[in-house]
């Protein structure tokens, strides 16, 4: 059972440090099987980007889930197959299978490496009606999903995180010039979790900061590697906010892990995702160990 947050203030920015994040912490699953640490669907990937769909579910490992499924575009299904051999793959054409898997995963994370938006639209109608835990949208369906006004999850009973990057930010707010942080105003605008470039916002107004700039998370993969550890998270959670909360800040930690040890920049995304599970380990140890 997962600890409530620690007081805050409504209206001020909460950091996202080591100390307020083992105040808030995971539940205790280590001794717990694979089912116990939960499942995650990924759905994403196309013929041209199917690392999008690999990252996200080698991250979503990384964090600490204990089952991976990917539901990607059949042109690539044998290669993530052998490619990730911890998931098991199918192909998101035969949609009665992929509706049944959305409807038993602990948390769905809808998007990366996806580029058709019509299918992306599709494929978010299908997840939004089946889910019945966490769902993480990412990349070409937060378009979707902006477009979709009359279809915002907002409303749903399960807790909906969104990971935009910039451009995608301003796309879930229509050109709207906010006078809060943008991450905040989008979280009230679709009754969503944001999490984006370092700061949580949640729908009730609450907003969480890891301040610290870290120059090499802008590189392609990236955000596949965060939406993956929030849905990883979420799996274990079975919410939103923290997941996103921790998933944020181990993302931006395990980046500055790698900029010691590699270069400020250039460490890749495939890199990041492995440099989670080292991360959340150092995190949760007790000061003393």
């Amino acid at each position: 059972m997962h600890r409530s947050p620690p007081a805050e203030s409504p209206t001020a920015e909460s950091p996202l440090d080591v100390e307020y994040l083992r105040s808030w912490a995971l539940p205790d699953d280590g001794d717990g099987d694979k089912r116990r640490r939960g499942t995650v669907l990924v759905v994403g990937g196309s013929e041209q980007t199917a690392g999008g769909a690999l990252l996200a579910g080698r991250a979503a490992l990384r964090v600490g889930a204990g089952r991976l499924q990917l539901a990607t575009d059949r042109s690539v299904r044998s290669t993530l197959a052998v490619t990730v051999p911890e998931a098991r793959v199918l192909a998101y054409d035969d949609r009665d299978a992929l509706a049944g898997l959305v409807g038993v995963a602990d948390a769905v994370v809808m998007g990366p490496g996806l580029l058709d938006r019509s299918l992306v639209a599709e494929l978010l109608a299908l997840v939004v009606d089946h889910a019945t835990g966490p769902v993480v949208v990412d990349a070409a369906a937060l378009g979707a999903l902006a477009s979709a006004s009359a279809d915002r999850p907002g409303g749903r009973s399960f807790p909906v995180v969104l990971t935009p990057n910039r451009e995608e930010l301003q796309e879930l707010l229509a050109g709207e010039a906010p006078a809060r942080p943008e991450s905040a105003a989008a979280a009230s605008r679709f009754g969503a979790t944001v999490a984006s470039f370092g700061r949580v916002a949640a729908p009730d107004g609450r907003v969480w900061c890891a301040s610290f700039p870290v120059r090499g998370l802008g590189t392609s993969g990236s955000g596949d590697v965060l939406a993956g550890a929030v849905g990883g998270l979420a799996a274990r959670t079975g919410e939103g906010v923290q997941s996103a909360c921790w998933a944020t800040a181990l993302h931006r930690m395990a980046g500055a892990r790698l900029a010691d040890r590699i270069a400020p920049l250039g460490y890749l995304a495939s890199e990041l995702a492995d440099e989670l599970a080292p991360t959340l380990a150092a995190v949760e140890a007790s000061p003393a160990d």
